[in-house]
Order: structure tokens, then sequence, then C-alpha cells
């Protein structure tokens, strides 16, 4: 199969799919897809809406199809042999539906009362500094062990 351009990273490499990254991605747009639909759905039977509401289902109307196009786009490079690289697009879109959803979430907590939306915050900002310190360590330790040179079987 020939090479396009487009299937090349910054550097110039091959950039193969990496199952357990699009394995994990899906899992996180998968789980905010279910709760952005099924909180929309339980919001159509509460009315009038108060403001913290209000702009719960504003955040779900605009992470729906984000993350819909980001679940499309997913499956896409899941089917192939070789990708391309993200775009700077694509990216900043998976960004705001991370985000836009738990804005969503955190304005049904803020509903109940301002003090669980500040708990709920606080608990999404630590959850994201244990996954980002977390990648960052695998990372470092892949980088490791890709400068290892590899030894044959048998020596030391």
């Amino acid at each position: 199969m020939k090479t396009d351009e487009n299937l090349k990273d910054d550097n110039g490499d091959e950039v193969i799919p990496n199952p357990e990254a699009i394995a994990e991605d899906r899992l996180v747009f998968y789980g905010l897809l279910a709760i952005a639909v099924m909180a929309v759905v339980q919001l159509t039977s509460v009315n009038p809406l108060d403001a913290a509401l209000r702009f719960s289902v504003a955040s779900f109307s605009v992470v729906i199809p984000l993350l819909v196009g980001s679940l499309v786009a997913l499956n896409l490079e899941a089917a192939q042999e070789r990708v391309a690289s993200p775009t700077r697009f694509s990216d900043v879109s998976q960004f705001l539906a991370i985000c836009g959803g738990l804005f969503g979430v955190l304005g049904i907590f803020w509903h109940f009362s301002w003090y669980i939306g500040i708990l709920f915050f606080i608990g999404c900002i630590w959850a994201m500094v244990v996954v980002l310190q977390m990648r960052r360590r695998l990372r470092n330790l892949n980088y490791a062990a890709a400068a290892e040179p590899e030894r044959e079987p048998g020596t030391s």
C-alpha cells in the first residue's frame, strides 16, 4: 500500500493506529454521549428550567454532535492500517466535547446546590490531574524502554 503524505506525522514517519488509545477514547466518548443523551431526555420533563439546567442543556446541545463526530472519526481510524496524525481541529473538537460534557453535568449538580457543583468540579480536576500524571509516567516508561538496546535472548 502506497504511503500518502497525509499518513505521516510531523517527523515524516508513518502513523499506525494505536488500538489501546482508540479503545480509551471510545470509552470516554461513549460514556459522555450516554450521560448527555440521558440527561437531555430526563430534562425534557422538567418545566421550567432554572439557569443551571438551561446551561446543562446548552452544553449538551454542543457536546452531542461533537461526540458523535469524534466517534465516527475514531471508528474510521480503527478500520485503517495507517492513519493520518490528528489535526489541531480534531484535538480541539475532542477537548471541547469532553469539557462541554463535564460542564453539562456540572450544571445538573449545580441545580441541586452550588456546593455540590463545586465538589463535582473539584473531583473532575482531581481526576484530570491523576490521569495526566499517569499518562506522563507511562509515556516516560515507554520512552525509556524504546531507548534501551534490544538484547538477544540468553545474553546479559
